[in-house]
């Protein structure tokens, strides 16, 4: 007899975003992500947020449901903001498993 977990169960995502100037390709501290996260196994969606350091770099990390008989599926994007930049922002992602990067650059006014 083969017995079915009776529950999904979890997996863990790291989202990480650097943050740079466009001109010169150098770190941006300071700069505040915003993140929007859409679990579709559990149709749960969540917020957060965190803020680049001196290396222009953060990061938040996410809990997800995985299927019975399926892995997780999260969808995630953020939106980069700093006063005396433009709110156009150039965005590139790369993903490595559970981990997703954002790439931004952020043009000075």
């Amino acid at each position: 007899m083969i017995t079915l977990p009776s529950h999904a169960g979890e997996a863990q995502f790291l989202y990480q975003a650097t943050a740079t100037n466009s001109d010169s390709g150098a770190p941006i501290e300071g700069v505040l992500f915003n993140w929007t996260f859409i679990d579709k196994v559990s149709n749960v969606t969540s917020i957060n947020t965190c803020v680049t350091n001196v290396d222009g770099t953060c990061e938040v990390k996410l809990i997800a449901q995985t299927g019975t008989f399926s892995g997780p599926n999260v969808i995630g994007q953020a939106v980069a903001t700093k006063d005396g930049y433009d709110k156009e922002v150039e965005y590139q992602w790369q993903q490595y498993g559970n981990q997703r990067f954002l790439m931004a650059r952020l043009k000075a006014k």
